[in-house]
């Protein structure tokens, strides 16, 4: 159970980055596009507004994995404590 508070406790931290990187304009955002139910890679040089944009679809759904790995590690560890005192 302890390795997976870490983990838990590690993707949040890492998700909650990714949260912020989304939302800085004017830098590299990747960006995956849906075409005939392939995923691709957008152009850089085709789609530089799209490429460089603040992505809030990406920022919320990095927003929501964070916010749920610190909750599975909170209750990993307040599951931990219990087991301690009994």
């Amino acid at each position: 159970m302890k390795t997976v508070y870490y983990v838990a406790i590690a993707l949040a931290i890492l998700f909650a980055i990714l949260t912020v990187y989304f939302l800085i304009p004017g830098i590299y955002h990747p960006y995956i596009s849906l075409h005939d139910g392939t995923p691709y890679l957008l152009s850089m040089a085709r789609y530089p507004r799209i490429v460089k944009s603040v992505h809030h679809y990406y920022a919320a759904a990095c927003f929501i994995v964070a916010l749920t790995c610190g909750l599975i590690a909170l209750l990993i560890r307040t599951k931990q404590q219990v087991s301690r005192i009994a």
